[in-house]
Formats: C-alpha cells, sequence, structure tokens
C-alpha cells in the first residue's frame, strides 16, 4: 500500500528527529523534584477550574521509571516515548495534556498522542517520567449487543485503517500463514459481526500454559490453541477484518485490561470486548483508551507498533533507523519480585478530583 509505506516512511523520520534533537537540549529535571502526586494533583485542579466537576472528564495518568542499578540501567543517550491517550471519535476525546518533566515534542500518530521526553543515560541514575492526559470519556457500561449491528455511519475516511487486513499489513506474518483466512471463516460462523467477534474471542479463550514452550508466533498459535493474550487480541481482530469487520486492539489506563478488541455499531458506537474476561460480555465507556493497533503505517517507537502500551527509551542506529535501548514492563502485569523497569497507567475521575 502507496500510503502505508509513505507513512512508515515519515514516522521514521519524526523519530530520528526527536533523537537528534534529544542530544542537543540542557538535561530536564526529573520528577524527583516535584512529587508524581503533587505534579497530578496540581494539574487536576487546573482543569477542575477551567472544565468545573464533570463525570464524563477523567486524567489518564502514565508513569514511566528507569532504575538506576546494573544490569537494568541502559547507559546512552535517546529519547523515551510513552502513549497517553487515544482520540476515538464517537468513543473518547483528548482535551489536554501535561508531562513532568517538560516533553520534547508531542506527536499524535494516527489517533494515539505519545510524548518524547529526553533520555540521558549518562550515568546510572533513577529516571521518572510522567504525563497526565484529560480525555472525555463515559463512564463503563454493559451493554448488549443489537441484534442487526450496522456500521453505516462509520467515517468513510477512516474505513480502509479500520479494515486493513494481515495481507495488506503483513501483520504478526499472518499473510503468510495459509490456514488463517479459512480459520477466520469457520471459526466466526454466521451473523451478525458482533457474534462472529465474541466466537472469535472465546475460541482463543484457551491460555498458553505457563512453562510450556511459547508457540512461534501467531499461525502457531492458531493451529496449537495456545494463545498469550497479546496472541489473542491479534487473532481476534485480524479474523475480524478478514470478515470485513472495523476492528481494532485496545489498551486502557488500567492496570490490568490492556487486551481489549473492539467494533463499531451505529446503535451504540465503539464496543469493547476484554479477551482475558470475554464472560464480562461487551461493554463501552470506563478506563480511558491509551492505543490501538494495528497502525496503518506502524510506528517505530513503540512496542510491537502500539499493541502494547509500554514507554520505553531508544536511540537512532548507525544505519539510520530507530532501536530500543531499554523497554519497561505493564507494572500491573509484572511478574515475581525482581525490580524492573514499569510502566503504570490509572484514571482519575475529574468529578472526585474537584470535590
Amino acid at each position: 500500500m502507496t500510503s502505508s509505506l509513505a507513512l512508515r516512511v515519515f514516522m521514521r523520520g519524526v523519530v530520528v528527529l526527536f533523537l537528534l534533537v534529544a542530544g542537543t537540549v540542557p538535561g530536564a529535571r526529573q520528577l524527583g523534584d516535584e512529587s508524581l502526586e503533587s505534579f497530578v494533583d496540581r494539574t487536576t485542579r487546573q482543569w477542575c477550574a477551567e472544565h468545573g466537576k464533570r463525570d464524563d472528564l477523567q486524567a489518564v495518568v502514565v508513569d514511566v521509571r528507569f532504575r538506576p542499578e546494573p544490569p537494568l540501567f541502559a547507559e546512552g543517550e535517546g529519547v523515551v516515548v510513552a502513549p497517553l491517550a487515544l482520540e476515538l471519535p464517537g468513543g473518547q476525546r483528548i482535551l489536554d495534556v501535561a508531562t513532568r518533566p517538560a516533553h520534547l515534542r508531542r506527536l499524535e500518530v494516527q489517533g494515539i498522542t505519545a510524548v518524547a521526553w529526553e533520555y540521558g543515560g549518562r550515568v546510572h541514575r533513577e529516571m521518572h517520567f510522567a504525563g497526565v492526559a484529560l480525555v472525555e470519556r463515559p463512564a463503563l457500561a454493559r451493554v448488549t449487543a443489537p441484534a442487526k449491528p450496522t456500521f453505516n455511519s462509520f467515517p468513510a475516511e477512516q474505513m480502509p485503517e479500520a479494515l486493513a487486513r494481515a495481507a495488506d499489513l503483513e501483520e504478526h506474518g499472518l499473510h503468510k500463514c495459509a490456514a488463517f483466512a479459512e480459520w477466520a471463516r469457520t471459526t466466526a460462523g454466521p451473523g451478525p459481526y458482533t457474534d462472529q467477534m465474541v466466537r472469535l474471542v472465546k475460541a482463543v479463550a484457551k491460555p498458553h500454559v505457563e512453562g510450556q514452550r511459547e508457540p512461534d508466533d501467531v499461525c502457531a498459535a492458531l493451529r496449537e490453541g495456545r494463545f498469550s493474550p497479546h496472541r489473542r487480541q491479534v487473532a481476534v481482530v485480524m479474523a475480524a477484518r478478514e470478515l470485513g469487520v472495523p476492528a481494532y486492539g485496545f489498551a486502557s489506563a488500567s492496570a490490568t485490561q490492556i487486551h481489549l478488541v473492539g467494533t463499531y455499531t451505529d446503535q451504540a458506537g465503539w464496543i469493547l470486548l476484554d479477551v482475558e474476561q470475554p464472560e464480562d460480555g461487551w461493554f463501552t465507556g470506563g478506563p480511558p483508551l491509551l492505543t490501538r493497533a494495528p497502525l496503518l503505517g506502524g510506528f517505530a517507537a513503540a512496542p510491537h507498533d502500539f499493541w502494547t502500551a509500554e514507554g520505553a527509551a531508544y536511540h537512532k542506529t548507525d544505519w539510520g533507523g530507530v532501536q530500543a535501548l531499554s523497554g519497561t514492563e505493564w507494572r500491573g502485569r509484572a511478574k515475581g519480585d525482581q525490580p524492573t523497569d514499569t510502566t503504570e497507567a490509572r484514571a482519575v475521575s475529574l468529578a472526585k478530583a474537584c470535590q
């Protein structure tokens, strides 16, 4: 796809520009100069004064931390990039963004607001970055999928992105998986498309067993019937698109709800399922959304092209590309007691913060 190729080249250029700029600015103060809670409180009080006490406003708090001790600490210079929130017409709107320390750049990546800070890993020290986004999103509500869902009102200009298939994107190698298209059709069964997505989610519900060899890719996971949460999400979204259904994977500002799948209906707007808790059924609203995937053009400075929402540090390679210098784990999903670099996200109701 010509547009996809052009967008990939553009995005890589933007990230390289971040890396060039990062080494030319004075080192920014770390968050330790002002505690995270003080920063969040000051920011939300300002938003309360501007917007008032509204039940549909939430502050997304994203906290990225790099520990100083070896072997965790990665020496080098580059940028830290982290997603803060998602602009989703009919589902969520971004009203404002604040960061600490001040960010180098704010970048809109196909609806995703990401920010970049300088990563100055010249000496071993703890590095701490935080961003807060004010979003308009309703409260969580369980919904019953309409009996005859349609997506006729879905914006025509967004349809190519929402329907791009594995063959178009080469997503997770599924364009080379000979059995994928037939698996999608037979597993999904007859419409309506909301029922098809529920069947797909249930079909991949068998988890990968800890200690067993991880399947090599999503195609192997389909053959073996064992899926990590991330691969469940990829399989469902790309299978839905194979059937002509607009679908995305989403991650939310929650300790655990980071493997969501969603589609659009004229009757209810965007509705979502948690692939790890399919028994909860469809829902709207709730914790703000941080990312969506797959993107039409991809983005080098993001884990799995925004399928996951962790922040990470990146540097420019000798051949002009972008490479991860140091990654993080989602704090709500980190296993064991070993220290690790982390990304944490949570939502603060502005209605409660304004009391």
